[in-house]
């Protein structure tokens, strides 16, 4: 297909418009389900105040980048390793003229500084399924790649204390499969009384994805169990699979939305 331009608007009060370039059905396909694939990571944003930071890891073409900039005004650190979402992510940026308030980095976020490869499952934008230095799909099953670039890892814990970054008010880590590495990379940044939620994607058909609620509940976060089922993947590939919305409490603006689980 021929790329084109697409917009999303505000469905709210906020009166705004994102334009996205739409450079093959995946890409399209993203765009338009903006809210019906994952409407609670939209109404997780939509929480956000305006002088938030807010870090969305693994941020494809930066769909929940610039949701978030333009809904709620928060600046936005995004991270994408994969070079052709990287380059799409950066044009979307660049149309929308949110340079200075979004900023996107080619690194990919784990335990610690890497200097590896990421496996990519499919080379083309949109995609998704890569993994960083392992040769694993995101069951944790070895896998065959279509492509492997090089590629640099750093901690969030290692990106503040060196002062690359600010302390964040939320984080977005969907990266399908390192999730449990990256919070390791973040034992720190878990303890910072400033962050104020945290979504992470998590596969329950994997013990050390299992293994996330019971490190962030003890980290003093909680969640609602009645919003990680309901939106977590009944059938097909990704069953079992699903988002879990850590906050910490007291946090009037997320309670209101789902009861923590007791």
């Amino acid at each position: 297909m021929e790329s084109e331009i697409i917009e999303v608007t505000s469905n709210n009060d906020s009166n705004f418009r994102i334009l996205f370039h739409a450079t093959n059905e995946m890409v399209t396909w993203r765009i338009n389900t903006i809210r019906q694939k994952e409407p609670e990571t939209i109404q997780w944003i939509d929480t956000f105040m305006p002088d938030d930071l807010f870090i969305d890891i693994g941020a494809n073409i930066g769909l929940y980048s610039l949701y978030a900039a333009f809904s709620c005004g928060v600046t936005v650190i995004a991270f994408e390793p994969e070079s052709l979402n990287y380059a799409l992510l950066n044009k979307n940026i660049f149309i929308n003229k949110m340079d200075k308030k979004i900023k996107a980095y080619p690194i990919a976020i784990s335990d610690g500084m890497t200097w590896s490869e990421l496996h990519i499952s499919e080379f083309k934008e949109g995609g998704s399924c890569h993994n960083f230095e392992d040769t694993c799909n995101f069951k944790h099953e070895p896998s065959l790649f279509s492509y492997t670039q090089g590629c640099l890892s750093m901690s969030l814990d290692e990106l503040i204390q060196k002062k690359f970054i600010d302390i964040p008010q939320h984080i977005k880590i969907d990266v399908d499969g390192i999730e449990h590495k990256i919070l390791k990379g973040a034992k720190q940044l878990l303890e910072h009384p400033e962050l104020k939620s945290i979504l992470v994607e998590i596969n329950n058909n994997l013990p050390i994805h299992r293994e996330i609620i019971d490190q962030m509940t003890a980290k003093g976060f909680v969640y609602s169990q009645k919003q990680a089922e309901a939106h977590m993947c009944k059938e097909g590939v990704f069953k079992g699979v699903g988002n879990y919305i850590f906050f910490r409490p007291p946090n009037s603006e997320w309670e209101k939305y789902f009861s923590p689980a007791k």
